[in-house]
């Protein structure tokens, strides 16, 4: 049997009593200061109880930023990333995937593109 202190919970055909003792429940307050002194206005200006929230959609000055809400943060770069295409605004894609051929070190290869292909060539050896 229930009481005050407690809540019944049917569960795909089970019951049960929920202890309700340390249940507190609290509402959003209606009223908050209206300021922001930031140099960039927060993204949670209606609702200050949850988490500090962050969009962002320009990648494009790409990786190597640690930290995103410092000073000198630029909104348009971020932590890491591998094998991400970043340069178009608004989206995110894979680049393709890519295989090596051949690895070279010497500085007199001839490399061209013909259509969807890259042609390497070393003296008399080509690749592609």
């Amino acid at each position: 049997m229930a009481n005050s202190q407690s809540l019944p919970v049917e569960l795909n055909g089970i019951s049960y009593l929920v202890d309700t003792r340390q249940y507190s429940r609290t509402t959003v307050p209606a009223l908050r200061e209206q300021r922001d002194n930031s140099a960039e206005p927060g993204e949670n200006a209606l609702d200050t109880s949850g988490a500090w929230t962050r969009s962002q959609t320009d990648w494009s000055y790409g990786a190597g930023q640690n930290s995103f809400d410092i000073s000198d943060s630029d909104r348009r770069r971020f932590n890491t990333s591998s094998g991400v295409d970043i340069w178009t605004k608004g989206q995110i894609t894979l680049l393709p995937i890519t295989e090596e051929k051949r690895n070279a070190v010497e500085t007199n290869l001839d490399i061209q593109r013909m259509g969807v292909y890259v042609y390497a060539a070393h003296g008399a050896n080509a690749v592609f």
